[in-house]
């Protein structure tokens, strides 16, 4: 769902512009990146981009095999979605430590999309025994590595 004001201050019209411009710059600087890499290099972690697919893919396959329930699934994807989230909080903070206001504020936006899906995922039970269903979001499995601590 976006949400859409019914009125915006000036403050918060530049906020907003400033963390579109960071964006930019961060999509701009990704595009040199893409540019400058064929897809034959070996640009994540020394992987080209099929062999982080085919990663993905053999752990799933294995992960599903181990356990046939949906809810691995379901497990898997909130701690995926969690570690995002947390590693987007780390950025955001590391950015502000180095005076990066512009960046430190989109990674932090970035992190409340993070946190949106994964109340999103807490909010859907896909099983009669889901125990990682919460209605109201209040705590879980994740509960005690939140991303919310200082460093």
């Amino acid at each position: 769902m976006t949400f859409i004001p019914s009125e915006i201050s000036a403050a918060g019209l530049e906020f907003y512009a400033n963390q579109a411009k960071a964006r930019e710059e961060e999509a701009a600087r990704d595009a040199e990146v893409n540019e400058e890499c064929d897809e034959d290099e070996r640009v994540h972690d020394g992987k080209t981009h099929q062999e982080v697919i085919d990663i993905a893919q053999k752990h799933m396959d294995s992960m599903y095999e181990e356990c046939k329930s949906p809810m691995v699934h379901k497990v898997m994807a909130m701690m995926i979605v969690h570690r995002l989230m947390k590693w987007h909080v780390d950025n955001s903070r590391d950015q502000a430590k180095n005076d990066r206001t512009e960046s430190s504020l989109a990674w932090a936006a970035d992190a409340g999309k993070f946190r949106a899906a994964l109340d999103t995922l807490r909010q859907i039970s896909i099983c009669e025994d889901d125990f990682s269903y919460r209605p109201d979001n209040n705590g879980d499995f994740l509960e005690a590595d939140d991303g919310d601590d200082e460093d």
